[in-house]
């Protein structure tokens, strides 16, 4: 082991930037004097920054300069065990962002609890090493991975070493001993806000995109993502100035530039009625909001007068072709969040949600109806505004049950789907999470994500996910059709059936579903089948489907007279047959519409005796195929 590096050498090498001194002061008590002794394998000069990963990108701490690893070390050690500077209260976040040369690196620190905080384990580079640090980690000699230790109390017996056979051996059968714990560490706030449908893994398929996939280059914090209405993915990556394109056959890239060479870092990126491109970023002290071709051609610009360190979001209001950005001013814990709606050249319409107590509304975007929904990652709340008025927030309110499942933690992208569900990335409890269009929580749509950023949805129904701690962008299969809650508790979800499409078994025609439903879907048509011998039966209902489906199998357990009770207890039969699926959402309200469609699809689906379980009706309460039903969004035969 190496001589230890004690405060005052460190604070020498520190002496040559200023701006450095007050950070020092935060993280190094000055009654501090124990040493931290560091094997020195390999040395790394640079510049780093270390940042609070509470708040923005674009607010940093503080920086130093360190002189070697050892002092490097020292510094991040210090930074974990001092915890937060601003709130000495406050237990220290388990993740601690360094950057090298104005890349970012995530350093995750994973606090075994059965010895308290004195032994932690960090991996230097190990899966976060991005290809944008390669050619300079290689330039100061830093190949390797670094397994850090430190064992005793304050940190004062550090080690280091190159991750090689042996060391990655124990590092394995740490993981074996910690997975949990690790899982953890990486979304704090999971556990305790989550606890009715943990275990839940989607039945979509993900595919890669860009610096991962087919791009080409790797992406640098992908900030913001949209989707045309061809299918073509745009994404707005943050650190390397430019939005990404991906096409069905190719893949491109421009720089979000504004003047000559000068050049916005965007935060996110949405699309007009005319297909053209509209991105918010900031360039030193100056926010903008700018107008592309999909091919990058800048067509208009306008500057947002209020100057903030807080990232923003964009949407486009299609039908009155008005832009709307978010906007975040103070500091914390005084913050002051609102939505601010422009004319394409930049002239002020109208401010939303400046009253409503948002604190920092990140992403926008504008569902079918023209409400505007916002996600406020500081409230950790969904705002959803109609007309300028507040009709709807939800995330961080609710029933005890409904806190256990909807609750969100640091929400950050925002959709909607063709039923006008609620799609939020739930980034600080690592899923992406859906919503009825009122704020009830469906289901978990997607939970393998480190940290998922922003949420689009694609015509087919795919989902596109960001996750900014792995820089990866995802596309998961279509959320189209029927699907389970997640929910280990729900007993209606052992009989729904899933997919995308259903038969009828009298006449084996099939049908594309267009809506996205599960067993807490309300106002829907629901189809129930026999598992045994495949007759069916075509209900409707405005209650939770599982509420409903709940009263069935009580009917049918109880032996009841009806059609589908005689039918699931006779010979060869019983309740475990029973199959149910939501076929159909209807957007309406109105009760004789709900059983317009329900008629409809009896007759469609030739569900009624002998060939089904729907008892015969009179002729005059089926409905033909009316207008309505030809023009409903709710279905599509083929």
């Amino acid at each position: 082991m190496a001589e230890g590096v004690d405060r005052d050498s460190l604070q020498d090498s520190l002496a040559q930037n200023e701006s450095a001194q007050p950070f020092w002061d935060n993280f190094f008590p000055t009654t501090t004097a124990d040493t931290t002794t560091v094997q020195p394998s390999m040395q790394v000069w640079g510049h780093l920054r270390i940042s609070n990963p509470w708040l923005p990108v674009r607010s940093r701490i503080g920086a130093f300069y360190a002189a070697n690893k050892e002092q490097t070390m020292m510094a991040i050690h210090r930074a974990i065990e001092r915890r937060d500077p601003f709130n000495p209260d406050q237990p220290a976040d388990p993740q601690v962002i360094v950057e090298l040369e104005g890349a970012s690196l995530l350093v995750p620190v994973i606090f075994h609890s059965q010895l308290g905080h004195d032994y932690f384990t960090s991996i230097l580079n190990g899966p976060f090493l991005k290809s944008c640090l390669k050619t300079e980690l290689e330039r100061v000699g830093y190949k390797e991975p670094i397994l850090v230790t430190a064992e005793k109390q304050g940190f004062s017996n550090t080690s280091s070493s190159s991750l090689d056979e042996e060391v990655k051996d124990v590092l394995e059968k740490m993981r074996q001993a910690t997975t949990q714990l690790s899982e953890q560490s990486k979304c704090p706030q999971a556990e305790s806000r989550e606890t009715d449908a943990q275990t839940f893994t989607p039945r979509q398929e993900r595919t890669l995109i860009g610096g991962n996939g087919s791009g080409k280059s790797p992406f640098e914090y992908p900030s913001g993502v949209a989707v045309s209405e061809e299918g073509e993915i745009f994404v707005a990556d943050c650190y390397s100035k430019m939005i990404q394109v991906f096409g069905e056959d190719r893949a491109t890239e421009f720089l979000t530039t504004i003047h000559g060479d000068e050049t916005i870092e965007p935060s996110d990126v949405a699309i007009d009625g005319e297909g053209k491109l509209w991105v918010v970023g900031y360039r030193n002290t100056a926010d903008y909001a700018v107008r592309y071709t999909k091919q990058g051609q800048r067509l208009a610009m306008f500057k947002l007068q209020v100057e903030t360190e807080w990232l923003r979001g964009i949407a486009v209001d299609v039908e009155k072709n008005h832009i709307l950005v978010t906007q975040t001013t103070g500091e914390e814990p005084n913050l002051h969040g609102e939505v601010l709606e422009f004319k394409p050249d930049g002239t002020a319409v109208r401010t939303v949600g400046g009253q409503q107590g948002m604190k920092y509304p990140r992403y926008i975007t504008v569902d079918g109806e023209g409400r505007i929904l916002v996600s406020d990652s500081n409230s950790n709340c969904i705002y959803v505004y109609k007309n300028a008025q507040l009709q709807l927030k939800f995330g961080n309110t609710g029933k005890k049950r409904e806190r256990s499942e909807g609750m969100l933690d640091n929400p950050r992208g925002v959709c909607t789907d063709s039923s006008g569900n609620i799609i939020v990335a739930d980034s600080g409890n690592c899923r992406v999470k859906m919503f009825d269009k009122r704020g009830r929580f469906l289901k978990q749509v997607a939970t393998e994500t480190a940290r998922p950023q922003v949420v689009a949805m694609t015509p087919q129904g795919q989902l596109v996910v960001t996750d900014t701690e792995e820089d990866l962008v995802m596309v998961f299969d279509s959320l189209l059709g029927s699907m389970t809650c997640g929910s280990e508790r729900c007993t209606t979800c052992d009989h729904l059936e899933e997919g995308a499409t259903f038969s009828s078994h009298a006449t084996e025609e099939s049908f594309q579903m267009k809506d996205s439903m599960t067993c807490r879907s309300t106002y829907v048509i629901y189809l129930l089948s026999c598992s045994k011998c495949g007759m069916q039966f075509v209900g409707e209902t405005k209650e939770e489907l599982r509420t409903k489906f709940s009263s069935l199998v009580a009917s049918i357990n109880n032996n009841k007279t009806s059609a589908l009770a005689k039918h699931f207890n006779s010979a060869g039969h019983s309740v475990k047959n029973v199959r149910v699926r939501p076929i159909v959402q209807i957007e309406s309200r109105d009760d004789q519409l709900r059983k317009d469609e329900e008629a409809f699809w009896i007759e469609t689906l030739q569900t009624e005796a002998p060939d089904g379980l729907n008892l015969p009706k009179k002729a005059e309460g089926k409905k033909k195929l009316s207008d309505f039903q030809r023009n409903s969004p709710s279905f599509h035969l083929p």
